[in-house]
């Protein structure tokens, strides 16, 4: 069989294919995999899935949704296995995150569009338009019960939806010379399935350091109303946050302990906008570090890491941020926009690395914006962004024994250098600590996707 480059990419074997453990997760671009991938499968030479060959899908996030959606509408048969009561639990019920497909585009020119099918192109079947995490998933969920209640459209020929509650990770996927079978589903033995594919997710994330057990990102949180919810008494000092990790995860958690938003919402707050119509050269100069930038990440290794590339990608957006700052302060600006961030907070934002590497344009042009704010304003104690150290140990003030509900309460952190573990140096005390360490990646084909890092189009070619 031919295989085209989408094909190869998540290739696992002959009929397995991995769209877990991957860097690039965002909500967007597993649905772009998703569907591109079942249309591979569905255009191939021979085909792997059609009217007379069976899907099945690990995995009932949006990931899982889109893809049996979309084989569906091509007249396959698919059985999708999730072990949670509910499909899109990840998203369901948190409604402290904030979805949007096109924000973190930025800046190219649709980046405020808000919806997956901006550029009018026949997208992903699951409509997906910026909102609340719990609400985008509402409407998902909708979307699937409905299927369940009222059965498959006639224009599929056939094509149906069947959702299982169970475990795939419990289960065994046999390849056969035609296809894959699955062992132990009593409902699914002897059946021959033309493609299998893991859209099982992440299995955790890394928010633990020795006993202390930060809040997760997927959770309801409080960092939007820090100063309402944690109340630092009568002292006059600003509540004092630690975020460490150099994500986006940490950056926006960085930005909300701060100003209560991130991404657009802040954007605007700021007014960015019209500092970047007069600096507007410097969009190409920030165009060409990311497109660089991400070519470096993806195509290194993990015994070789560009660092020369990120500071380059980086310092781009440092000499910007600069430049935002001076054109705030020639017009006199300052002390407006201080108000966005007066919450009687200051936040220590930890990175782990020379510099923050993959990350999304928008999360770091603000994270540098909103750190040189506050330090444009002494006597104020300002925030500080601590690169080229990683958090070694937390040590609580009072004494209490670290636990999953103690991040609210004061700490110490020990930190070490990136080069010189043996540096080490203390940190705090904390009234709240977030620990935003990156995800647990387990995907359900031991072998994992044959190329995990890859760059994801803005929405389906064609």
């Amino acid at each position: 069989m031919e295989l085209s480059q989408v094909l190869a990419l998540h290739r696992v074997s002959e009929h397995k294919f991995e769209l877990s453990g991957l860097r690039t997760g965002s909500v967007r671009d597993q649905m772009l995999r998703a569907q591109l991938l079942v249309e591979a499968l569905c255009d191939a030479k021979p085909p792997l899935i059609s009217a007379t060959q069976r899907l099945i899908v690990a995995g009932g996030g949006v990931a899982g949704a889109v893809a049996a959606l979309t084989a569906a509408a091509r007249g396959v048969r698919v059985d999708v296995i999730e072990r949670s009561d509910n499909l899109f639990t990840t998203q369901l019920g948190v409604n402290t995150r904030w979805l949007d497909p096109t924000e973190f585009d930025w800046p190219h020119h649709h980046w405020e569009k808000g919806d997956i099918h901006w550029g009018g192109r026949a997208g992903p079947p699951l409509d997906y338009k910026a909102g609340r995490a719990s609400d985008v998933a509402a409407i998902w969920s909708g979307v699937m019960n409905d299927l369940e209640a009222n059965g498959p459209p006639a224009s599929w020929r056939g094509g149906s939806v069947t959702v299982q509650k169970d475990d795939a990770a419990a289960f065994s996927f046999f390849e056969r010379p035609n296809g894959v079978v699955v062992a132990k589903i009593p409902s699914l033995l002897g059946t021959l399935f033309g493609a299998a594919i893991s859209c099982i997710g992440f299995s955790g994330e890394r928010t633990t350091v020795g006993t202390f057990v930060g809040p997760l990102f997927w959770k309801n949180d409080d960092l939007d109303t820090l100063p309402k919810r944690l109340d630092p008494g009568a002292s006059s000092e600003p509540l004092s946050v630690l975020i460490s990790g150099g994500g986006d995860g940490a950056q926006q958690d960085f930005l909300r302990a701060l100003t209560g938003m991130f991404g657009k919402r802040l954007f605007h707050a700021l007014d960015v906008g019209t500092a970047l119509k007069s600096l507007s050269k410097h969009l190409a100069d920030i165009l060409m570090a990311e497109d660089a930038g991400r070519r470096a990440h993806a195509w290194s290794t993990g015994r070789v890491v560009p660092k020369q590339d990120y500071l380059l990608w980086h310092t781009a957006y440092e000499d910007l941020a600069a430049e935002i700052l001076n054109f705030w302060i020639k017009q006199g600006r300052i002390a407006t926009l201080l108000s966005v961030l007066d919450r009687n907070v200051a936040a220590t934002w930890l990175v782990g690395s020379e510099v923050p590497t993959f990350c999304y344009g928008l999360n770091r042009l603000l994270a540098l914006l909103v750190g040189r704010l506050h330090q444009a304003q002494p006597p104020r104690r300002p925030p500080v962004i601590v690169t080229g150290f990683m958090l070694k140990s937390l040590q609580s003030v009072d004494g209490h024994a670290c636990n999953a509900s103690c991040y609210k309460r004061q700490h110490t952190a020990l930190v070490h250098s990136v080069d010189d573990p043996t540096a080490t140096d203390t940190l705090g005390p904390f009234d709240l600590v977030v620990v935003r360490h990156g995800v647990a990646q387990s995907p359900l084909f031991s072998a994992g996707a044959p190329i995990r890092e890859q760059l994801v189009p803005m929405q389906p070619p064609g």
